[in-house]
């Protein structure tokens, strides 16, 4: 990693005033994902994965190719994934499992998924609110990798067998680079 903390949150400082109200709408967005998907129903799951698929095209379009790009250069390889997590978004639930579902459960599984939700929605930009970030440098849901990561992976832990096999490899990788990196 060749750039520092102070780097990273001015790349999100200049990202996030470059989108004007846009992260403010996606986060709104997976707020109402986070409900749909809690709902189960065929429908709300596949209004969650367009929420989702969008979240990650962000990420993998905008911020990697055209913000984090200017510190890091795997940011590249980075859009490349996110981008293709975006697809999957769209196909699974078209093509490749008509019946994918999310829901609420009450098994490990799905109380870890409803975490993990919560903590990308709340608690994410809260503990980064502490550090003295003002909200233009906060990494927010839906427009930043590692928020959209966490609340990916919990939406997927609610949902069925079908969506952990297609949906979590890619969010699962970039949870565990993302970790490598948090704690160097």
């Amino acid at each position: 990693m060749g750039y520092s903390a102070e780097d990273f949150y001015e790349v999100v400082n200049v990202y996030n005033q470059s989108m004007g109200p846009i992260p403010f709408v996606v986060y709104a967005a997976a707020l109402f994902a986070a409900m749909v998907a809690a709902v189960r129903s065929r429908l709300m799951s596949v209004a969650a994965c367009c929420v989702l698929a969008a979240m990650w095209l962000i990420n993998g379009l905008v911020f990697h190719l055209n913000f984090y790009a200017t510190i890091n250069s795997f940011a590249w390889t980075y859009a490349a994934l996110f981008i293709v997590q975006g697809a999957l978004f769209l196909v699974v639930p078209f093509v490749v499992d008509r019946g994918l579902v999310f829901a609420r459960g009450r098994d490990l599984r799905h109380l870890v998924g409803l975490v993990l939700i919560l903590f990308s929605i709340f608690l994410y930009p809260w503990f980064h609110s502490t550090e003295g970030l003002d909200v233009k440098s906060l990494p927010l849901l839906g427009t930043a990798p590692a928020p959209t990561t966490f609340f990916t992976i919990g939406a997927v832990l609610t949902g069925s067998a079908s969506a952990l096999r297609w949906l979590m490899p890619l969010p699962a990788l970039f949870a565990f680079v993302g970790a490598i990196v948090a704690f160097r």
